[in-house]
């Protein structure tokens, strides 16, 4: 199990990146992006697929598409926050253009941050950088 100081602090290792949605159109031109910029990325096509990695991968961070099969972002987002293992792991619900009438369900399930689609490489990479700090020790 993580405390607090291991979810948000990677030790010198390529930080684990979980991106979750439905387009598989998106979830390659995430995980290209972000493979380019030296992340490990693994990518999810629904919710329940990417609670199960959340459990297996243990990732540093989570992108969660909100409209995604059998689990939403927003549910799956409820099940990490509300597990006392994964709480601490930051999780980043990708909206629509109109973030604010995603942001109070969002924020509902207890997500870190929105990040409006579409996105683009610079966009994930700050919130990877923002939300995930490399320890040096």
């Amino acid at each position: 199990m993580k405390d607090s100081a291991e979810i948000n602090s990677v030790e010198k290792r390529a930080v684990r990146v979980l991106v979750a949605d439905g387009n598989a159109s998106r979830r390659q031109t995430a995980q290209a992006w972000m493979g380019e910029a030296g992340y490990e990325v693994s990518v999810a096509g629904d919710g329940f697929d990417a609670l199960s990695k959340v459990i297996e991968e243990v990732p540093d961070i989570v992108f969660a598409n909100t409209s995604m099969t059998r689990l939403d972002g927003y549910q799956l987002c409820s099940l990490i926050k509300s597990n006392s293992d994964f709480k601490l792991l930051p999780v980043i619900m990708l909206v629509n253009d109109d973030i604010f009438a995603g942001s109070e369900r969002a924020s509902l399930s207890g997500c870190d941050s929105l990040l409006c689609k579409p996105a683009n490489a610079q966009a994930f990479v700050s919130i990877v950088d923002q939300f995930v700090s490399v320890s040096m020790s």
